[in-house]
Protein backbone atom coordinates (compact mmCIF):
# COMPACT_ATOMS: atom_id res chain seq x y z
CA UNK A 1 0.00 0.00 0.00
CA UNK A 2 2.63 2.31 1.05
CA UNK A 3 4.42 1.48 -2.62
CA UNK A 4 0.99 2.19 -4.45
CA UNK A 5 0.26 5.67 -2.64
CA UNK A 6 4.37 6.30 -3.20
CA UNK A 7 3.76 6.28 -6.90
CA UNK A 8 4.30 9.09 -8.84
CA UNK A 9 0.69 10.80 -10.47
CA UNK A 10 1.83 14.32 -11.18
CA UNK A 11 2.59 13.28 -14.60
CA UNK A 12 -1.00 12.20 -14.94
CA UNK A 13 -2.70 15.54 -15.20
CA UNK A 14 -1.87 16.46 -18.56
CA UNK A 15 -3.53 13.69 -19.59
CA UNK A 16 -6.20 13.62 -17.54
CA UNK A 17 -6.76 17.17 -19.06
CA UNK A 18 -6.50 16.26 -22.80
CA UNK A 19 -8.78 12.79 -22.17
CA UNK A 20 -11.58 15.32 -20.17
CA UNK A 21 -11.14 17.91 -23.23
CA UNK A 22 -11.79 15.50 -26.00
CA UNK A 23 -14.42 13.72 -23.54
CA UNK A 24 -16.25 17.04 -23.70
CA UNK A 25 -15.58 17.37 -27.39
CA UNK A 26 -17.16 14.20 -28.20
CA UNK A 27 -20.08 14.31 -25.94
CA UNK A 28 -21.50 17.59 -27.42
CA UNK A 29 -20.47 16.94 -30.99
CA UNK A 30 -23.51 16.67 -33.17
CA UNK A 31 -26.30 16.93 -30.21
CA UNK A 32 -26.96 20.35 -31.65
CA UNK A 33 -28.18 18.76 -35.42
CA UNK A 34 -31.32 16.74 -35.12
CA UNK A 35 -31.18 13.54 -36.38
CA UNK A 36 -33.70 10.81 -36.59
CA UNK A 37 -34.94 9.02 -33.07
CA UNK A 38 -33.88 5.17 -33.14
CA UNK A 39 -36.78 3.23 -31.94
CA UNK A 40 -35.44 3.11 -28.39
CA UNK A 41 -35.41 6.95 -28.05
CA UNK A 42 -38.52 7.28 -29.77
CA UNK A 43 -40.49 5.16 -26.95
CA UNK A 44 -38.65 7.19 -24.09
CA UNK A 45 -40.16 10.74 -25.72
CA UNK A 46 -43.57 9.52 -25.97
CA UNK A 47 -43.93 7.82 -22.90
CA UNK A 48 -42.51 10.86 -20.83
CA UNK A 49 -45.09 13.33 -23.46
CA UNK A 50 -48.17 11.22 -21.59
CA UNK A 51 -49.89 12.03 -18.59
CA UNK A 52 -47.82 10.73 -15.54
CA UNK A 53 -50.20 8.31 -14.85
CA UNK A 54 -50.37 7.19 -18.65
CA UNK A 55 -46.84 6.83 -18.38
CA UNK A 56 -46.67 4.78 -15.29
CA UNK A 57 -49.87 2.12 -16.40
CA UNK A 58 -49.18 2.03 -20.27
CA UNK A 59 -45.54 2.33 -20.56
CA UNK A 60 -43.26 1.67 -17.69
CA UNK A 61 -45.57 -1.52 -16.75
CA UNK A 62 -44.66 -2.96 -19.78
CA UNK A 63 -40.86 -1.75 -20.05
CA UNK A 64 -38.36 -3.75 -19.40
CA UNK A 65 -36.93 -0.95 -17.14
CA UNK A 66 -37.15 1.04 -13.79
CA UNK A 67 -39.44 3.97 -13.62
CA UNK A 68 -36.56 6.63 -12.74
CA UNK A 69 -35.33 7.77 -16.09
CA UNK A 70 -38.31 7.84 -17.87
CA UNK A 71 -39.81 10.49 -15.01
CA UNK A 72 -37.07 12.40 -15.16
CA UNK A 73 -37.39 12.89 -18.37
CA UNK A 74 -41.23 13.84 -18.68
CA UNK A 75 -39.94 16.84 -16.16
CA UNK A 76 -37.18 17.63 -18.55
CA UNK A 77 -39.89 17.77 -21.55
CA UNK A 78 -42.26 19.69 -19.92
CA UNK A 79 -39.33 22.41 -19.18
CA UNK A 80 -37.68 22.21 -22.49
CA UNK A 81 -40.02 20.35 -24.87
CA UNK A 82 -39.85 17.04 -26.77
CA UNK A 83 -37.58 18.02 -29.60
CA UNK A 84 -34.06 15.72 -30.54
CA UNK A 85 -31.89 18.22 -29.03
CA UNK A 86 -34.32 19.12 -25.61
CA UNK A 87 -34.37 14.92 -25.23
CA UNK A 88 -31.01 14.34 -25.65
CA UNK A 89 -29.55 17.42 -23.38
CA UNK A 90 -31.16 15.24 -20.49
CA UNK A 91 -28.26 12.52 -21.16
CA UNK A 92 -25.61 15.05 -22.42
CA UNK A 93 -25.90 16.44 -19.03
CA UNK A 94 -25.71 13.14 -17.34
CA UNK A 95 -22.77 12.76 -19.35
CA UNK A 96 -20.93 15.91 -18.38
CA UNK A 97 -21.58 15.70 -14.86
CA UNK A 98 -20.17 12.30 -14.76
CA UNK A 99 -16.82 14.02 -16.92
CA UNK A 100 -16.53 16.83 -14.09
CA UNK A 101 -16.55 14.59 -11.49
CA UNK A 102 -13.83 12.04 -12.73
CA UNK A 103 -11.81 15.16 -13.78
CA UNK A 104 -12.05 16.75 -10.58
CA UNK A 105 -11.34 13.09 -8.68
CA UNK A 106 -8.16 12.66 -10.56
CA UNK A 107 -7.19 16.10 -9.97
CA UNK A 108 -7.77 16.02 -5.84
CA UNK A 109 -6.74 12.51 -5.45
CA UNK A 110 -3.69 12.22 -7.97
CA UNK A 111 -3.65 8.18 -6.81
CA UNK A 112 -7.26 8.30 -8.92
CA UNK A 113 -6.38 10.05 -12.19
CA UNK A 114 -5.43 6.72 -13.86
CA UNK A 115 -8.82 5.02 -13.27
CA UNK A 116 -10.56 8.73 -14.03
CA UNK A 117 -8.80 8.50 -17.43
CA UNK A 118 -9.85 5.01 -18.04
CA UNK A 119 -13.28 5.58 -17.60
CA UNK A 120 -13.20 9.09 -19.20
CA UNK A 121 -11.57 7.36 -22.19
CA UNK A 122 -14.73 4.65 -22.73
CA UNK A 123 -16.73 5.82 -25.92
CA UNK A 124 -19.47 4.58 -24.18
CA UNK A 125 -19.69 7.40 -21.54
CA UNK A 126 -19.80 10.01 -24.75
CA UNK A 127 -21.90 8.01 -27.42
CA UNK A 128 -24.55 7.24 -24.99
CA UNK A 129 -24.54 11.45 -23.75
CA UNK A 130 -26.22 11.89 -27.25
CA UNK A 131 -29.21 9.63 -26.78
CA UNK A 132 -32.57 9.79 -25.24
CA UNK A 133 -32.12 7.22 -23.23
CA UNK A 134 -30.91 6.12 -19.59
CA UNK A 135 -27.65 4.50 -20.31
CA UNK A 136 -25.09 7.97 -19.89
CA UNK A 137 -26.92 8.08 -15.87
CA UNK A 138 -26.43 4.52 -15.70
CA UNK A 139 -23.16 5.11 -16.07
CA UNK A 140 -22.47 8.33 -14.01
CA UNK A 141 -24.45 6.59 -11.15
CA UNK A 142 -21.98 3.18 -11.86
CA UNK A 143 -19.20 6.15 -11.75
CA UNK A 144 -20.65 7.77 -8.63
CA UNK A 145 -21.24 3.87 -6.66
CA UNK A 146 -17.00 3.36 -7.35
CA UNK A 147 -15.64 6.18 -6.23
CA UNK A 148 -18.02 5.95 -2.83
CA UNK A 149 -16.83 2.93 -2.23
CA UNK A 150 -13.31 3.66 -3.05
CA UNK A 151 -13.28 6.42 -0.52
CA UNK A 152 -15.50 4.76 2.03
CA UNK A 153 -18.50 7.07 1.43
CA UNK A 154 -20.89 5.32 2.87
CA UNK A 155 -24.24 7.37 2.86
CA UNK A 156 -23.64 8.37 -1.02
CA UNK A 157 -22.83 4.72 -1.64
CA UNK A 158 -26.18 3.79 0.04
CA UNK A 159 -28.32 6.08 -1.90
CA UNK A 160 -26.46 5.41 -5.08
CA UNK A 161 -27.09 2.05 -5.14
CA UNK A 162 -30.48 2.67 -4.79
CA UNK A 163 -30.83 5.16 -7.88
CA UNK A 164 -28.94 3.01 -9.94
CA UNK A 165 -31.42 0.46 -9.33
CA UNK A 166 -34.43 2.12 -10.16
CA UNK A 167 -32.68 3.25 -13.55
CA UNK A 168 -31.94 0.56 -15.37
CA UNK A 169 -31.71 -3.34 -14.21
CA UNK A 170 -28.01 -3.69 -15.28
CA UNK A 171 -27.46 -0.90 -12.30
CA UNK A 172 -29.56 -3.88 -9.88
CA UNK A 173 -26.97 -6.40 -10.93
CA UNK A 174 -24.31 -3.96 -10.30
CA UNK A 175 -25.44 -2.61 -7.36
CA UNK A 176 -26.62 -6.26 -5.54
CA UNK A 177 -22.50 -7.60 -6.94
CA UNK A 178 -21.50 -4.70 -4.88
CA UNK A 179 -23.43 -5.94 -1.68
CA UNK A 180 -22.42 -9.40 -2.28
CA UNK A 181 -18.51 -8.38 -1.98
CA UNK A 182 -19.21 -5.99 0.94
CA UNK A 183 -20.63 -9.10 3.01
CA UNK A 184 -17.57 -11.77 1.58
CA UNK A 185 -15.31 -8.82 2.54
CA UNK A 186 -17.50 -7.89 6.22
CA UNK A 187 -19.01 -11.20 7.12
CA UNK A 188 -21.74 -9.26 7.54
CA UNK A 189 -23.75 -5.98 6.26
CA UNK A 190 -24.43 -3.36 7.90
CA UNK A 191 -27.97 -2.27 8.61
CA UNK A 192 -27.42 0.44 6.11
CA UNK A 193 -26.45 -2.00 3.18
CA UNK A 194 -29.57 -4.14 4.19
CA UNK A 195 -31.96 -1.34 4.05
CA UNK A 196 -30.54 -0.24 0.97
CA UNK A 197 -30.91 -3.89 -0.61
CA UNK A 198 -34.63 -3.98 0.21
CA UNK A 199 -35.10 -0.34 -1.41
CA UNK A 200 -33.62 -1.73 -4.35
CA UNK A 201 -35.30 -4.66 -4.85
CA UNK A 202 -38.64 -2.93 -4.16
CA UNK A 203 -39.67 -1.97 -7.22
CA UNK A 204 -38.83 -5.40 -8.68
CA UNK A 205 -42.24 -7.71 -7.38
CA UNK A 206 -44.21 -4.56 -8.29
CA UNK A 207 -42.85 -4.45 -12.39
CA UNK A 208 -43.41 -8.50 -11.88
CA UNK A 209 -46.70 -8.72 -10.41
CA UNK A 210 -48.22 -5.48 -12.39
CA UNK A 211 -46.37 -5.02 -15.28
CA UNK A 212 -45.62 -7.61 -17.85
CA UNK A 213 -42.14 -7.77 -16.93
CA UNK A 214 -41.09 -11.52 -18.36
CA UNK A 215 -43.69 -11.76 -20.79
CA UNK A 216 -43.63 -11.01 -24.56
CA UNK A 217 -44.19 -7.70 -25.26
CA UNK A 218 -43.32 -7.95 -28.79
CA UNK A 219 -46.75 -7.01 -29.86
CA UNK A 220 -46.93 -3.95 -27.60
CA UNK A 221 -43.71 -2.14 -29.46
CA UNK A 222 -45.18 -3.10 -32.85
CA UNK A 223 -48.34 -1.63 -31.98
CA UNK A 224 -46.90 1.40 -30.06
Amino acid sequence: MNTFRAYPTVGYRPALLLVTVAAVMLTLDGIWTPYSYWIDELFSVVASSETPSRLFWHWIMVDVHPPLYQFLLQGWISIFGAGETATRSLSALAALATITLLTVTGLRRPRLAPLAILLLAMPYLYYNGQETRSYSMVYGFAVLLLLAQLEGRERLLRLTLVLLAWTHYFGLLLGLSLLFARLLMARRLPRGDVVAGLLMLSWLPLHLHFGLLGSNVSGFWIAN
